[in-house]
């Protein structure tokens, strides 16, 4: 066993815990400064509100597509083939 490691039956030698700063107090709020705050992030809100329900509708419009497209093929498939949509129905 090497000299420089402690047994591996002694306890861990347990470090204190590093000194942590204080906490930096909170400055107080002005009402003026929130107001300001809320006019001037109003239109970022709704700029971003406009690019989510944009992204929605795009999506929302795929999948409208895709169905339209599989109710065609679906009406194109019964037209193609319809003696074998008749004779599964005779059975």
């Amino acid at each position: 066993m090497p000299k420089n490691h402690p047994h591996p039956n002694e306890p861990k030698v347990r470090h204190a815990p590093a000194p942590r700063k204080p906490a930096p107090d909170e400055a107080k709020v002005d009402a003026r400064d929130v107001a300001d705050a809320v006019k001037r992030d109003r239109l970022a809100g709704l700029a971003s509100l406009r690019t989510a329900l944009k992204a929605d509708a795009d999506k929302r419009e795929v999948q409208r597509v895709a169905a339209v497209r599989a109710e065609r093929e679906a009406v194109a498939e019964a037209d193609e083939f319809p003696a074998a949509q008749s004779a599964k129905s005779s059975r």
